[in-house]
């Protein structure tokens, strides 16, 4: 082959390439017009991991507010909890309402003024709800320190107030963000600030103890420095030293585990 022809052969190669590369750009452009965000990956080089864009993962379906529906007035969505029903819970933390929404996102039923013992009682900033297979709901009250049972009629069952146990100690703040219940009928819950795990609870709501409890590694040379360094500290250096502490839970998941569910609790 002549080298005329030879670069006429790559110069339609390049043409060719450009409008290929010039279409998947189109294509990117429009699929991300269609989301409100944008998907990638990471792709771990030698030295570095960089984000790599690709095809969307999820697009919005549906936009729940006002003006689908007159009866939803969200403030402060603070927790979602779908039940074995496909029924969907929503927490108003700041209006103290749970919003009941059945799978077609039709309104079934509000839960904000209760009553217990003949007293109106409200869960205003609660932060966490779970709904067990009977239909009986859990309201961790974290601003009130309590957990309200409430069960399938919606009527107030029975409260949770911090247990009088030698296990906790006595500064303990019981404040409930996030709760759940396995198969068994025990109940796990998180506190706010609280670095000993989830509290377990038996079905009859007695506290048992603590669910994956963190550990603080330390070695006995780290612990004789600390006692020797803490004897010469001033007592201003004292107040802003920072104590070594394991990390708070935030979160409490579900996964599956032959016959039942097995808790799992996360970090931020």
């Amino acid at each position: 082959m002549s080298i005329s022809k030879l670069f006429r052969v790559l110069c339609i190669f390049l043409i060719i390439s450009v409008l290929f590369v010039c279409a998947g750009f189109s294509v990117a452009a429009t699929s991300y017009d269609e989301v409100p965000y944008r998907t990638y990956t990471y792709w771990e080089g030698y030295t570095v991991k960089k984000p790599v864009a690709m095809k969307e993962m999820y697009s919005v379906s549906n936009i729940l507010d006002y003006t689908t529906d007159s009866q939803i007035d969200f403030s402060e969505i603070q927790h979602i909890y779908i039940d074995s029903n496909g029924y969907l819970y929503v927490l108003d933390g700041y209006n103290a309402a749970i919003t009941v929404l059945d799978e077609n996102y039709r309104v079934i039923k509000k839960i904000s003024e209760l009553n217990f013992n003949g007293e109106k009682i409200s869960f205003q900033h609660a932060e966490g709800i779970f709904v067990n297979k009977d239909g009986r709901l859990y309201i961790a009250d974290t601003e009130n320190l309590r957990i309200i049972v409430l069960s399938p009629e919606g009527a107030v069952e029975s409260i949770i107030k911090k247990p009088d146990s030698p296990l906790l100690p006595e500064d303990f703040n019981f404040a409930p963000i996030k709760l759940l219940q396995d198969t068994e009928g025990f109940l796990y819950v998180l506190c706010d600030g609280c670095y000993y795990g989830a509290m377990k609870f038996s079905s009859e709501y007695e506290f048992l103890g603590f669910y994956g409890a963190n550990v603080v590694n330390t070695s006995v040379i780290s612990s004789i420095g600390g006692f020797i360094s803490n004897l010469f500290m001033t007592e201003a250096r004292r107040m802003n030293d920072i104590q070594k502490l394991p990390y708070t839970h935030t979160r409490l998941n579900q996964t599956c585990r032959a016959a039942g569910w097995i808790p799992l609790i996360r970090k931020p």
